[in-house]
């Protein structure tokens, strides 16, 4: 939570520098009622992708993804709205910045909550010389974890897992669906004789060391 609040710090702080130095009124910039609409917009899509089994990370991501949904989905309501109005042209074109706000506050959202693209777990934190290993050695780590009875799709989790992919972004990763993922991996483990996540994750630096 607090990477989170020092994240919207500043990406706030840096938007009033802009403000400042093109001399835009701050004030006319938020709005708390469309900041509202956004907020519930993005729970209300986010709706069909919570699962129990999903951690705070997979959660804020895709709260991040749908604030960025949500926020475009209301800026075009409220434009196509403007747009269709006969009334008032004279005060059009700051109406219609007025309401792109909404994809504004969509989109600081989604830079605060999305997460971050050199994620590792806690433990599974590679030094650089065994980090060149893995990369100079891909086809004797494919053909390590084919002998140990792995398929090819089966290969692909485990490297994603290695890298700290919870099953619902592996799901995204491979386009294919949780529950399959969930097979593929219970048949990784029953390969590899193991029962836990962690074990996978041991076994499987040892086999590329």
């Amino acid at each position: 939570m607090k990477k989170l609040l020092i994240k919207l710090l500043v990406i706030l702080f840096y938007l009033f520098i802009l403000l400042y130095i093109t001399g835009f009124d701050l004030l006319l910039l938020f709005d708390v009622k469309l900041l509202t609409l956004t907020i519930i917009g993005t729970v209300i899509l986010s709706l069909p992708y919570y699962q129990k089994e999903l951690s705070n990370n997979d959660i804020l991501h895709i709260l991040g993804k749908n604030a960025l949904v949500a926020g475009y989905l209301e800026a075009f309501l409220f434009l196509f709205v403007r747009l269709n109005d006969t009334e008032g042209f004279s005060d059009l074109l700051p109406d219609i910045a007025l309401n792109c706000r909404p994809a504004l506050y969509g989109f600081i959202l989604f830079i605060t909550l999305r997460r971050d693209e050199n994620k590792q777990t806690t433990g599974d934190k590679l030094t650089e010389q065994e980090t060149s290993v893995i990369v100079l050695s891909m086809e004797e780590q494919d053909r390590k974890w084919r002998d140990m009875g792995l398929t090819m799709r089966e290969v692909e989790i485990a490297r994603l897992i290695r890298n700290g992919y919870s099953n619902h972004e592996i799901a995204e990763e491979l386009v294919i669906s949780e529950t399959t993922v969930k097979k593929h991996i219970s048949n990784i483990f029953g390969k590899l004789q193991i029962t836990k996540r962690e074990q996978m994750k041991v076994i499987i630096q040892k086999e590329i060391q």
